[in-house]
């Protein structure tokens, strides 16, 4: 077929030229055509619109792709039995509308408008095959040709045609006025400005061809012939958490719907910026992992961008546009501690002395006691048997960033008399300065005064003797939260916690 074509094409070529008439299927450049034809025309105007940014979900673009490699411009005639109809393909993976088609066809090759009546051609959205042809028919139009001079045209649907996946965009003859033609314009061929993408066909004598792939020679060319087409802008992402410890890592996944595909996305920019509403910036990833660097209540965005040819889209999503849901990054503290108080009998009032944020969590262990587990802040305990005993703190903060556990043990001993320390040991004054008091009562004289810091690191340890009460210096003891107990017997029978403010 294609060898019957080319004898075909030649047999034309020279009956063409031996008339006089130049109608072989080779483009004439615009010079040589206007030439013949006496004009004094030289060039054909051609620009491309500037883009302009919105915000938008929906992005209507004009799909300037063979326009965008043009160098040059050349212009050939249409007429039945000759070319007939002028089709460019367009490859695209995703799904979208096709609104209408801004193409250049010229009904004369004079500079003045309205000397030439309209024409009225067909426009048609088609399949393509493996040679970039149309193939079947999506949809079709009539449209209005005028004479605008050489200027490009806009035609549009009446309503916009769904297209999913590669197409064609074509420009042809209405077979119901044969006697009537135009003439179609494409960018260099001479410059190789289809840049051997084979993207043209053409409808010759009824049969549609691929400009570079079936004719001899190939003519490395596109037809200005651009889809207006609207694509949809999507911004979305999900998390895998919305409370965070400070130092953990929150991964955004971009769940996002932009189209991608390069004759139609120019992707001049980049195609997702993040603001993690922390001051940093903003960050060009798809997905990501981030860290905050301070705690506090953020709202993320993600913006996702589309850059066409003559209208930049964005979408953006941000969490100050759902209701109470936000990326928390909390920092806390939890540091267990506890005293205790014998009320008699082997029973004995746990006294918490934790330092936790927020309304924290308890969890008591009691080794051989009854209960044997708490979650009570300050509980009691009774062990049936003398012995010592194990007793275990858990404490976390309300978010669950921080969790610290303290162990002590407990000594019940038969023969001791019931004492309640805690109704005569004070400790005074509170906060202190240089130095605080400590007033013993004689059931405890003979045992010793520890002083320990929030993690459990002894400072000082201080013999009672028989001193009712005894003088603790401050001067090489910093600001902060401590502790003071009474170890009587290998026991320790009183905590109680202190502040230190110098």
């Amino acid at each position: 077929m294609k060898k019957v074509f080319t004898t075909f094409l030649s047999l034309l070529i020279v009956g063409a030229i031996a008339n006089g008439q130049g109608n072989s299927i080779k483009q004439k450049s615009a010079q040589e055509f206007l030439n013949s034809k006496n004009s004094t025309i030289t060039t054909i105007p051609y620009s491309v619109s500037v883009v302009n940014s919105k915000m938008t979900t929906t992005c209507i673009d004009t799909i300037l792709y063979p326009q965008s490699k043009t160098t040059g411009l050349e212009v050939d005639t249409m007429y039945f039995g000759y070319v007939e109809g002028v089709a460019e393909a367009y490859y695209l993976t995703s799904n979208g509308f096709v609104h209408g088609v801004r193409a250049y066809i010229l009904l004369d090759t004079n500079s003045t408008s309205g000397d030439v009546s309209s024409l009225n051609m067909l426009m048609k959205i088609s399949n393509i095959d493996a040679l970039k042809r149309p193939t079947t028919l999506i949809d079709s139009a009539f449209i209005t040709v005028n004479d605008i001079g050489q200027q490009e045209q806009t035609f549009m649907f009446t309503n916009p045609v769904p297209v999913s996946g590669d197409f064609t965009v074509s420009i042809e003859l209405d077979p119901a006025i044969p006697l009537r033609g135009a003439w179609y314009v494409t960018n260099s061929s001479v410059n190789a400005d289809g840049n051997d993408e084979q993207l043209a066909a053409t409808l010759y004598a009824g049969i549609w061809y691929n400009f570079q792939g079936q004719f001899t020679p190939p003519w490395d060319i596109d037809h200005l012939v651009a889809p207006i087409f609207e694509t949809d802008v999507t911004a979305s992402f999900t998390e895998d958490t919305l409370n965070l410890c400070l130092g953990q890592s929150v991964t955004f996944t971009n769940t996002s719907s932009l189209n991608m595909d390069s004759m139609f996305n120019q992707m001049t920019g980049p195609a997702y910026t993040w603001n993690y509403d922390d001051g940093t910036g903003t960050y060009n990833h798809t997905d990501t992992t981030y860290t905050y660097g301070s705690p506090g209540v953020y709202r993320p965005t993600l913006y996702a961008n589309y850059y066409g040819y003559t209208v930049t889209c964005t979408d953006s999503i941000t969490y100050t546009t759902v209701p109470n849901v936000y990326i928390l990054v909390a920092d806390t503290i939890a540091i267990a501690n506890f005293g205790w108080t014998d009320m008699g009998g082997g029973t004995y009032q746990l006294s918490d002395s934790s330092i936790v944020s927020g309304s924290g969590s308890y969890s008591w262990t009691f080794q051989g006691g009854t209960p044997s587990t708490s979650s009570l802040s300050n509980p009691t305990v009774t062990f049936a048997t003398p012995g010592n005993y194990e007793v275990c703190l858990t404490v976390m903060d309300s978010t669950g960033c921080a969790m610290d556990m303290f162990c002590d043990s407990i000594s019940f001993t038969v023969g001791i008399d019931d004492f309640y320390a805690a109704d005569y040991v004070k400790v005074y004054p509170i906060p202190a300065n240089k130095h605080f008091n400590v007033s013993v009562p004689s059931n405890y004289f003979g045992g010793k005064i520890i002083l320990t810091d929030i993690v459990g690191k002894t400072l000082k340890s201080i013999d009672i003797g028989v001193q009712e009460t005894i003088e603790i210096s401050t001067s090489e003891i910093a600001s902060g939260i401590y502790f003071v107990s009474i170890d009587y017997e290998n026991e320790r029978v009183f905590t109680r916690r202190i502040i230190i403010d110098k």
